[in-house]
């Protein structure tokens, strides 16, 4: 395989020039999630000059997402998905100044590189786009298709990006990676989840008389120890235990010595299997059952879907392969608690694993970093996948 001039030694600087471009520009996560201006300029702007620098057309749909096709338009198709939002900065001092350091501090070797977003979104981001570059400026080009997008979600927790991308794709698509932070390693599968949402109500009195009152705390309590008995599905062999886990609640009114009317309990329900929403949805109403003489509300918020592929498939051991050539050992097949769009796309019968540099237990924390020979790295692995090489 003959690779384009400057992969050698200068690669890794062109990849931190590029890398530190993405880290420079602000796109956080806010309450406004897919809709944020600053999310959707990102795309318009960096990085879709960083794709049209790459010889490559963008194309940006009504939510701001952005596509962009490398080969001969034909089959097969990849399709490489990547994220613009990043965490808030939140505390962390400089997020946007990126900054070359000793990876040793963060116990990883060699070179990394500071900055919100580095380790989650935008180092596999800046590992796909510099790809990009390869396949364009190689000899060999892509076999088929590579349909490269990088969508407006990253942190909001739903396949609505993602979907939004996929239903505008013409034609199957034969395999997919989804460019998140792996640390290098092959995610095989992911849990899916639904947020629930668990309102109680009772009735308010003031404090000093509480039997007059209702109090909807006492409800929440009782509602939280009959949930954390559900357990409808069985373990999985590579995903693990499914999950239940509250992770807000909220009371009022907001007043001094008043017995709560209301409390609103949200619950993140990890799935391993093959539980549909209304499914899911269903199993909470039952555990809480009836909770008289307080009323009940359940909704249900965000679904994902599982992804699981074998260690054994086809994607997951010809592109392992790609790795272990360019790394000169076997990556970890993996498969993460988290929830990812690798889950929408088995949905939909596309075999798809997660990929990229960086370590998740540097995420959304002020050591937010990415090791820059694993970006580089992960650059030419993203490449050949898209040249249909270890197939």
């Amino acid at each position: 395989m003959t690779q384009p001039p400057g992969v050698g030694a200068d690669w890794q600087q062109a990849v931190l020039e590029l890398l530190s471009r993405l880290l420079s520009a602000a796109s956080e996560q806010t309450p406004l999630m897919e809709r944020e201006p600053a999310v959707i300029s990102f795309i318009s702007g960096v990085v879709a000059a960083l794709v049209r620098a790459a010889g490559l057309v963008p194309v940006i749909d009504d939510m701001g997402n952005l596509t962009a096709q490398a080969g001969t338009g034909e089959a097969p198709r990849r399709f490489l998905l990547t994220y613009a939002m990043t965490h808030a900065a939140a505390g962390m001092p400089d997020p946007f100044t990126p900054e070359v350091r000793d990876g040793a501090g963060y116990g990883i070797s060699g070179p990394v590189v500071r900055g919100r977003g580095a380790c989650e979104q935008k180092g596999p981001l800046a590992a796909a786009l510099a790809a990009l570059r390869l396949l364009t400026t190689g000899e060999t080009r892509p076999e088929g298709t590579l349909i490269f997008a990088c969508c407006t979600a990253g942190e909001t927790g739903t396949h609505d990006a993602a979907r939004h991308i996929i239903d505008q794709i013409p034609g199957p698509i034969q395999d997919a990676i989804v460019a998140v932070g792996t640390d290098g390693d092959v995610c095989a599968g992911n849990k899916g989840r639904i947020d629930i949402t668990v309102t109680i109500r009772g009735r308010a009195s003031h404090s000093s008389s509480p039997g007059l009152g209702l109090n909807a705390i006492d409800g929440a309590v009782l509602a939280l120890q009959r949930l954390m008995s559900l357990r409808t599905e069985q373990p999985d062999r590579w995903l693990g235990e499914p999950t239940v886990t509250p992770t807000s609640l909220h009371t009022g009114p907001e007043a001094t010595h008043t017995i709560q009317d209301t409390a609103v309990l949200t619950i993140d329900r990890r799935l391993v299997g093959s539980h549909s929403a209304a499914e899911a949805l269903a199993d909470v109403r039952q555990a809480i059952g009836d909770l008289s003489p307080f009323r009940v509300e359940v909704e249900a918020g965000p679904f994902m879907y599982p992804a699981r592929l074998a260690p054994d498939h086809p994607l997951v051991t010809s592109f392992s392969s790609i790795v272990e050539r360019h790394r000169g050992a076997r990556p970890a097949i993996i498969y993460s608690s988290a929830s990812a769009d690798a889950g929408l796309l088995n949905h939909a019968g596309i075999p798809c694993l997660g990929y990229g540099p960086g370590s998740v237990r540097l995420a959304h924390t002020d050591d937010d970093v990415v090791s820059l020979p694993q970006v580089a790295e992960a650059s030419r692995v993203l490449a050949d996948w898209a040249r249909g090489e270890g197939r």
